[in-house]
């Protein structure tokens, strides 16, 4: 773990996030999908640690989320639940970001369904 610094609040000031190796600005995001919320946990210089100790989420789940290993997360409930917080900590906009991202875990169980 970081420091009690890094690990009670996450930075504000947040102006652009890494994408494909180029940088974007954080409002022109579009789509929080797990690979986006990794580059911006990176370009702010979160370590997952130090989500994990204030978020409460395990580690590995964190994990889970950003490479959308959605056959390894728990039930939908919880996945949302977990998406808001991490989002939330990213001074991201929690609801918007939890949204979208439970779109894709719903068309990943559909698909899985069947």
């Amino acid at each position: 773990m970081q420091g009690k610094e890094s690990a009670s609040r996450a930075p504000q000031n947040l102006s652009s996030v890494g994408n494909d190796n180029r940088e974007l600005p954080l409002r022109e995001i579009d789509t929080y999908d797990g690979r986006t919320l990794k580059g911006v946990r990176e370009a702010l210089g979160i370590d997952i640690m130090d989500i994990a100790f204030k978020t409460k989420i395990s580690k590995n789940f964190i994990k889970c989320i950003e490479l959308e290993k959605f056959d390894e997360l728990p039930t939908k409930i919880y996945v949302r639940g977990f998406v808001f917080n991490y989002a939330k900590y990213l001074s991201l906009d929690a609801k918007k970001v939890a949204e979208e991202y439970m779109k894709r875990y719903s068309l990943w169980q559909r698909a899985n369904s069947e």
